[in-house]
């Protein structure tokens, strides 16, 4: 049953509204157990009867509102199951509890699948929930151990910290609160399966468990994320040498696996009590804020949380709010920076880069926002949103230049990990009526370096199609020579970083790219040319393309127009300055 749940979640999830298809309505009514299918925003689309008759809930009451059998105690582990849900992974027989209508308490089997429109974009998630028997139930009522970790579970770490807080009022002592996070577990759950994921989630358990001493309660709290209690705290420094030990300590690779060892870090977020706060849920919300401050810090690494901390992640929350209502109220644009080339100074193509104009911030880069999207799941969106505009604006563009220029767009790694991304691009074209021939997608080394086989199957797919691809921001990342000569690239793109500098470590790195893309006949694109120093460094060392400021700053539609009808052709020692000033 759970083959074919999946596939339904796939054929018959709707294209552009939230609205199911009554194919998939006629199916999941068929199911036995309770059936709920929320969008990406966490509203509710649809329940089944079994639902109804689990939960004492009438579907009228629900729909457009958000799942109110989540006991509050479960919310944080929602929110993790979830974001694996979003990632692509189906959850399978996770062991929760929801509530009743009544406030009772149901012990529930969950499982969970991605709801897949026919553009390959996840736009909600399918929830199956099966009360379970009572053999079962008396095992998730009495054990309070997870059940693969043997660690304490979350539900039995919200009891015994709780007792401690309540023991420790009214006298002075201060306790610590930390939530560990595995970083990128998901790529190794992709890379080596779900078996090798759990064994190495005993592992940590396990070697947590030994790093634990009396003054610790240890528990998994779901997913690759343990929850930390820290009795006793003297002074602040011994907290922050324990965290330091813990994080070290997982430092050291796994062993006893098929394919060898595995290395994995964790980043952290602490809290600590009574200065963050004097009720477990707001430590633990803290301590989830000073999280999201690891992971944007690059991960492997830990913070405390502090009043800073939890404004900028208030801020960063209300950006995520408007970002949505900005994508749907059309307050996105693209701009357009241009690309010449190096022998002749003619313009051969633009760079599509999006911009966020905000009513009340102004104009937003999209190196603030993109993340943002990423994190709440419109990524995807967005990208085929670009491409489309793009592929609309480029048509306009060549009639009015009367230039056949390609445009170039930036892909994030999450769309190219995408399956259906070539047909995606595929149905653009076609709706645009624009020969791939002008199109040119810019990938980055972090999105190609995850699986190779993936990579090279999607980038002949995309080549098929007559459409150019370059490696962005080259020598940032992880800078392997191999896939340059395996996977079909066309061109190169050195990052700004380098050209800008102009160090002698700098000036080394850019002429060694600039030779070894030429020789596997690759075009080298130079990026950030500020300056007439770095166009005629670049020239001498034969580099094909540049572009940059010294050449023009990204421009809105209109005004890239005016400048190509102005000026159709440059010549770098004659028209260069008559360029800039056109701006």
């Amino acid at each position: 049953m759970l083959h074919w749940m999946k596939k339904a979640a796939q054929m018959f999830a709707p294209d552009d509204n939230p609205i199911l298809s009554k194919q998939l309505e006629l199916f999941l009514e068929q199911i036995s157990e309770a059936v709920d299918v929320v969008d990406s925003d966490g509203r509710i689309i649809w329940v089944n009867a079994a639902f109804e008759a689990l939960y004492g809930w009438k579907k009228e009451n629900l729909l457009g509102s958000e799942l109110p059998i989540i006991p509050s105690n479960c919310r944080k582990e929602l929110d993790s199951l979830h974001k694996l849900v979003q990632e692509g992974q189906r959850i399978i027989g996770y062991q929760t509890s929801r509530e009743h209508l009544d406030g009772t308490l149901i012990p529930i089997e969950l499982t969970v699948f991605p709801l897949i429109d026919r553009a390959g974009t996840i736009c909600g998630r399918v929830a199956i929930s099966k009360k379970v028997t009572e053999q079962k139930r008396s095992y998730h009522e009495v054990s309070p151990l997870d059940p693969l970790t043997q660690l304490l579970n979350r539900m039995e770490f919200m009891k015994v910290a709780q007792k401690v807080l309540d023991n420790g009022k009214g006298i002075k002592q201060k306790l610590g609160v930390a939530i560990l996070n595995l970083d990128r577990f998901t790529l190794i759950n992709h890379t080596f399966g779900q078996a090798v994921g759990d064994q190495l989630l005993k592992e940590v358990g396990g070697r947590l468990k030994k790093m634990s001493g009396a003054e610790m309660v240890l528990a998994r709290a779901g997913g690759d994320e343990f929850i930390l209690l820290f009795k006793n705290i003297t002074t602040h420094d011994n907290l922050v040498k324990s965290i330091q030990n813990i994080h070290a300590g997982l430092q050291k690779p796994f062993g006893n696996f098929q394919n060898g060892t595995i290395a994995i870090t964790a980043s952290m977020g602490v809290s600590v009590y009574p200065r963050d706060g004097r009720n477990l849920d707001l430590l633990i919300q803290k301590a989830y804020i000073a999280l999201h401050a690891s992971k944007k810090a690059g991960k492997n690494t830990f913070h405390f949380y502090t009043r800073k901390l939890g404004n900028v992640f208030c801020e960063h929350f209300l950006l995520g709010q408007d970002l949505r209502i900005g994508f749907e109220s059309n307050e996105l644009e693209v701009h357009y920076q241009p690309m010449a080339e190096m022998a002749t100074g003619a313009v051969c193509g633009l760079e599509a880069l999006v911009r966020w104009r905000h009513p009340q911030k102004g104009l937003i880069p999209p190196s603030k926002f993109i993340p943002i999207a990423e994190e709440i799941g419109i990524i995807d969106s967005i990208g085929l949103w670009i491409l489309r505009r793009a592929c609309l604006d480029i048509k306009q563009i060549q009639m009015r230049s009367k230039k056949g220029l390609k445009v170039a767009v930036n892909l994030s790694a999450i769309q190219f990990q995408n399956k259906n991304f070539p047909r995606q691009v595929q149905k653009i074209l076609r709706d645009t009526n624009v020969d791939g021939r002008f199109l040119e997608l810019e990938i980055t080394e972090s999105a190609v370096i995850k699986d190779a086989e993936h990579t090279i199957q999607i980038l002949k797919e995309l080549k098929a199609m007559g459409i150019q691809i370059s490696i962005d921001d080259f020598g940032t990342g992880y800078s392997s020579l191999d896939y340059l000569k395996r996977f079909p690239l066309n061109n190169v793109k050195i990052d700004k970083s380098f050209i800008q500098r102009m160090d002698a470590e700098d000036v080394i790195i850019v002429t060694g790219i600039i030779k070894i893309a030429q020789h596997l006949q690759l075009r080298v694109i130079g990026e950030g040319v500020e300056s007439l120093e770095h166009l005629e460094f670049l020239r001498e060392h034969n580099c094909d393309l540049y572009q940059g400021y010294l050449l023009s700053k990204p421009l809105p539609f209109e005004n890239i127009c005016k400048l190509l009808e102005e000026r159709s052709s440059l010549e770098h020692e004659i028209n260069l300055e008559e360029w800039r000033s056109a701006e």
